[in-house]
């Protein structure tokens, strides 16, 4: 039996700082691919059972496992495992014809799969998988593993530990977590049960933890994900879409065509989402861009060409008219100080919609230069 804590982290941020925050603890990181079998009739995942091949960096090594019987509760997983190893030459030609899966003969494993299970003459199946990164530490004697696992719909982030004590870890892991100011929640379902499902399904549990401000972006490359996630919930019942608060955003002030461009940009974005309205929309760098929009992919959104500017005029004209069109309830200004003194002067006053929010960058570097330009503004 396997017993191991698995804790949720909830985006790649939070993924970082753990890592950061356990580099000197760090021994070693995997680069793994897993791929899933089950019988041809479905005699594995009939009996909640499942084959996995196992590859390591870049096939170095293979490993099958035969998995049965998972239950994870409260962040504690319990599965009955076998493994052994075989051959990666022999591991890559199964995954490309899985009959030859179960002519190994020497194989424990497919042996058990066979007469424990019932796999019949017609063999494996096939099923797909997934890649993942994880990073191994030794820190307070436990073995933790930090996982970034890459499905073809999205990424997930987790945390574990093996253990025969997994209630002591896990009051150990999360005082940790908690001192250190990391984000976390307890697992729910499997790796294999997200792959299956097609989904990730942590958008849920950030709605059951009563959180209702998402944070999209073009650029985040997010839209998409949260936008299925939150329909799922609406149609689930017990949350409407006047429960939440959504925000979206441009990454610059657009300097040409803004009008077009800006409606434009905010109805990709909506359309991502699958939702007719943004509750906010701010730009998130007050600088501009003559060329960026959002039917550029997310990554070159970021890579384009950036020019100073303190032109701020045209994309706040265009906003406006977003919230006359009834497609942004709000919208913002993504606040650079130098950007900004001109037009907070109020020298040339033309805000016929005045902004409810400014998203400030307010750190160590800036805390000073912000707070003689914004009286009351402290640390």
């Amino acid at each position: 039996m396997e017993v191991e804590v698995k804790l949720h982290l909830p985006n790649s941020a939070t993924h970082q700082k753990l890592s950061d925050l356990l580099t000197p603890f760090h021994i070693k990181t995997h680069l793994q691919e897993n791929i899933f079998f089950d019988g041809s009739a479905t005699e594995l995942s009939s009996k909640r059972a499942v084959l996995r091949l196992r590859f390591y960096d870049n096939d170095s090594r293979c490993v099958v496992s035969l998995k049965a019987k998972a239950v994870l509760v409260d962040g504690v997983s319990r599965v009955e495992e076998d493994e052994e190893e075989i051959d990666p030459i022999v591991g890559r030609a199964s995954v490309a014809e899985p009959w030859r899966l179960g002519g190994i003969r020497d194989s424990r494993i497919v042996k058990r799969a066979k007469e424990e299970f019932g796999v019949g003459d017609n063999g494996f199946v096939c099923l797909g998988g997934f890649r993942n990164v994880r990073a191994v530490y030794d820190w307070k004697g436990l073995k933790l593993e930090l996982d970034e696992t890459k499905y073809d719909f999205g990424t997930s982030y987790e945390i574990e530990c093996e253990s025969a004590d997994p209630e002591g870890v896990k009051v150990l892991l999360e005082e940790f977590l908690k001192e250190n100011g990391v984000d976390y929640s307890y697992s729910e379902v499997s790796k294999f049960s997200v792959f299956r499902s097609g989904k990730l399904p942590y958008c849920k549990t950030t709605l059951d933890a009563r959180y209702c401000h998402f944070d999209c972006s073009h650029l985040y490359g997010n839209e998409v994900e949260v936008g299925k996630a939150l329909t799922e919930a609406f149609e689930s019942g017990g949350i409407n879409r006047e429960d939440v608060f959504l925000t979206s955003k441009p990454y610059y002030i657009i300097l040409t065509n803004s009008l077009e461009r800006i409606e434009n940009t905010v109805r990709v974005s909506l359309k991502s989402l699958g939702f007719s309205y943004l509750d906010l929309y701010l730009v998130h760098w007050s600088e501009s861009s003559a060329f960026s929009d959002a039917t550029n992919p997310p990554w070159k959104s970021a890579s384009k060409y950036r020019q100073f500017s303190n032109r701020l005029k045209p994309t706040w004209k265009a906003m406006e008219a977003l919230v006359e069109s009834g497609l942004v309830c709000l919208f913002s200004n993504g606040l650079l100080v130098n950007s900004s003194e001109d037009f907070f002067s109020g020298s040339d006053p033309f805000q016929a919609v005045l902004e409810v929010v400014d998203d400030i960058e307010y750190n160590s570097s800036w805390f000073s230069y912000v707070s003689e330009l914004i009286m009351g503004l402290r640390p």
